[in-house]
């Protein structure tokens, strides 16, 4: 269906943006400070999303929502500057690593916060969606490990 499609083909973008990002990111850290990249970042997005957004429906939040909004924006902006301070440490592969889990800890924060608000429901996930965030887990945990391909040069 095309509903489908469409959500592929925003997969897709998504990747390749990240991509682009994290490349970007590794260059411009050695010349620019983590908060003005990530500002930089905030304000390209704000001028490519502007004009879908409709701020009149910021009116409909109620005072609980609005403070969560707040919030997700706030920590939003702290896990991006801490992660672009980390680009100045870390390869842009072992970085990347870290992405994938975001919505699997988004998921466990909905399921452990969503009790207290009333309009926020966590999503039910089935045995496939289950598999696959452990996969997922899994192989960022394999794949930031030591290779084991990579003789060590420690038993000399």
């Amino acid at each position: 269906s095309s509903g489908y499609t469409r959500c592929v083909l925003l997969v897709l973008a998504s990747t390749v943006t990240w991509a682009v990002y994290l490349l970007a990111q590794r260059r411009l850290i050695r010349d620019l400070n983590a908060r003005t990249i990530v500002a930089c970042c905030y304000i390209v997005g704000i001028v490519v999303f502007y004009p879908f957004v409709s701020l009149g429906q910021l009116k409909n939040l109620s005072t609980e929502m609005l403070l969560l909004l707040a919030l997700v924006v706030a920590m939003t902006t702290t896990s991006y500057v801490a992660f672009s301070a980390a680009m100045r440490h870390l390869d842009a592969s072992k970085a990347g690593l870290a992405l994938p889990n975001v919505p699997i800890v988004t998921l466990v924060a909905m399921a452990v916060v969503s009790p207290w608000i009333d309009r926020l429901e966590p999503d039910s996930l089935n045995a496939v969606a289950l598999l696959g965030a452990l996969t997922i887990v899994g192989g960022s945990i394999f794949a930031a490990g030591p290779n084991p391909l990579t003789p060590d040069h420690n038993d000399s």
